[in-house]
């Protein structure tokens, strides 16, 4: 108790001494124009309108976790701020600068600068990665060139597959800044674009597809992948959790509690077990082109499915309060894609996980759908 009353204190004295440092912001009204200042692009894609911003002498700030803040002078920008409350980029009167302020020194950039933050899951999911941040270059060379970016800030740098797409992007290693060393930055000129989902997974669009397919589906990248298994169940390697006595205290996480079984009834038919997490993100991309069928617990290794040629049979195990992008994605690429969907066994506070049992007859259906 005293230890979590310390350190609201510490963190109240460190936001005054910021607000001395950065004046606080407030939320940009229509009445106030900047418009010499903060350039707005519009872009239609299937549909939709996208945007593309510019704001000279920019700055902004991020927890590195669910809030972003980009700011002009001393006025927060709703349209490319973001800040997450329950999995939902809520309205901007919730972010977090208009109370905390921006308590970190500024990293001020000589140049121009995309940021590509895109919050919440997206500093350490590799689905969000993929469809969340990566998509924006697409956006961003719609309207301009990415060679007029100086640097690059996105929301992490330490994983491989964020070392590895964005090498094959042509994007040079020193042009990076990770939203982990430095949360708080000023550009001569700091751009952003629109979420590539609308800040929903569900609403992955075709043209972001389409973007990843082609840039990393190429003849080069899939060299050698007929020596990838055919048929493949993605190992979320969680079985050690399922065989707990206290299984309950894992009632938040996302588990199969027969899995073994499971596993042992589709290797008996000629199925791999693949723990894509191991692998390098181009033999991800391998693994996945030369796969016929594949079974797998929802989860962001099926993100990989946009790598998938037409008619790729995909089993999806899934709780029933999971989201549908898996099912979006499939029908985009024309893959055989069926849901077996499962009420968990306990309630869970997260609404996509929930420890399941799904019987090896279950899945015997789905093959034969």
């Amino acid at each position: 108790m005293l230890k979590k009353k310390f350190k609201k204190l510490i963190k109240k004295i460190t936001s005054c001494f910021f607000f001395l440092i950065y004046p606080k912001v407030k939320i940009k009204n229509n009445s106030y124009s900047i418009n010499k200042f903060y350039k707005i692009n519009l872009i239609k894609l299937s549909n939709i309108n996208y945007k593309i911003f510019k704001i000279k002498d920019g700055r902004v700030f991020t927890n590195a976790v669910d809030d972003a803040a980009y700011i002009f002078k001393n006025f927060l920008l709703p349209q490319p701020s973001y800040q997450y409350r329950n999995s939902i980029n809520s309205h901007i009167k919730n972010n977090i600068t208009l109370t905390n302020g921006s308590p970190s020194f500024i990293k001020k950039i000589e140049g121009n600068v995309l940021s590509l933050l895109s919050g919440g899951a997206a500093n350490n999911n590799y689905g969000h990665w993929l469809t969340d941040v990566l998509p924006r270059f697409y956006l961003f060379n719609k309207f301009y060139s990415i060679k007029k970016i100086d640097f690059f800030l996105v929301p992490n740098y330490e994983f491989s597959y964020q070392k590895d797409t964005l090498k094959i992007i042509g994007i040079e290693k020193k042009k990076i800044i990770s939203s982990k060393d430095y949360r708080h930055i000023q550009a001569n000129n700091l751009f952003a674009t629109s979420h590539p989902c609308s800040h929903h997974p569900e609403k992955i669009p075709e043209w972001s597809v389409k973007f990843l397919r082609n840039t990393f589906l190429t003849k080069e990248n899939i060299r050698n992948n007929k020596y990838f298994p055919k048929k493949i169940y993605l190992d979320r390697d969680e079985v050690n959790l399922s065989s707990n006595d206290n299984i309950m205290q894992y009632k938040n996480y996302r588990l199969l509690l027969n899995e073994e079984e499971i596993k042992k009834y589709l290797e008996n038919i000629g199925f791999q077990i693949i723990k894509p997490q191991k692998l390098r993100f181009i033999d991800q991309v391998k693994l996945f082109s030369n796969a016929k069928i594949i079974v797998s617990l929802y989860g962001a290794g099926l993100s990989n499915i946009i790598f998938c040629r037409q008619n790729t049979r995909i089993i999806e195990i899934k709780s029933i309060k999971a989201g549908n992008e898996f099912l979006k994605i499939s029908k985009i690429c024309h893959l055989r894609h069926v849901q077996i969907n499962l009420k968990p066994l306990f309630k869970s506070d997260v609404k996509q996980n929930g420890i399941m049992k799904c019987s090896v007859i279950k899945i015997q259906k789905a093959l034969k759908t």
